[in-house]
């Protein structure tokens, strides 16, 4: 394996300039949508999104937000629910509305303003398996210029189903911290007991603030 990778590496240095390749791309039409919504069975709300298509050399991730005439989700018992618009083109259930249980086949119908109906091929809610674990690794990288990047890498730990219908999505957030200390922010005020590095001064909206005290 180690003489596969220096033969690789070699072809990357050697043939460093790289020619760009221009394909021809069809227009996509500014009448189709992109859906991007999903129904579980933890409880609602869930949440549908809908965008205009973007060209695939495009500079942007999604194209813009796009409101529609109606979006129903219903499923194969006859339940079904009209969804709320809360901002352009994001549309939400009740949270006391449609629940997805598992077994039922579930369809997303979309009336679009001039009239035309999209309807989805009916999915069914599948089980899936279960977490054993949730651990993190701490982690450095050293940069070769620059000081040391720390992070961490978060690890799971699960198994799926017997009869192999592993079909199991993972999606976390995360919230991240930074330590600021505006208390030692310093500015050039231009005054004459102000050194060459500025004058310790917090801004405003940090709610530190200076406080000079006269003691008689």
């Amino acid at each position: 394996m180690k003489s596969s990778w220096l033969f690789v590496a070699g072809i990357v240095f050697l043939d460093a300039c790289v020619d760009r390749v221009s394909i021809d791309i069809p227009d996509v039409p500014l009448t189709d949508l992109v859906v991007d919504g999903q129904i579980t069975d933890d409880p609602g709300p869930y949440t549908i999104k809908l965008w205009i298509p973007i060209q695939l050399d495009g500079t942007k991730n999604v194209g813009p937000p796009v409101s529609v005439k109606k979006v129903t989700i219903s499923d194969d018992a006859g339940e079904s629910e009209v969804l709320t618009e809360i901002s352009t083109g994001t549309y939400k259930t009740s949270s006391t509305g449609i629940h997805g249980t598992v077994g039922r086949s579930y369809t997303l119908t979309i009336i679009t303003n001039n009239g035309k109906t999209v309807t989805s091929t009916p999915e069914t809610l599948s089980p899936v398996g279960a977490m054993d674990s949730l651990y993190y690794q701490f982690t450095t990288n050293q940069q070769s210029q620059g000081p040391p990047v720390h992070g961490y890498n978060i690890y799971v730990d699960g198994h799926g189903l017997a009869d192999n219908s592993n079909y199991i999505r993972w999606r976390f957030s995360g919230t991240y911290a930074v330590s600021t200390i505006p208390q030692y922010h310093r500015e050039a005020t231009g005054a004459l007991d102000c050194p060459a590095c500025g004058c310790q001064l917090p801004p405003a909206c940090s709610g530190w603030a200076l406080v000079v005290l006269h003691l008689n």
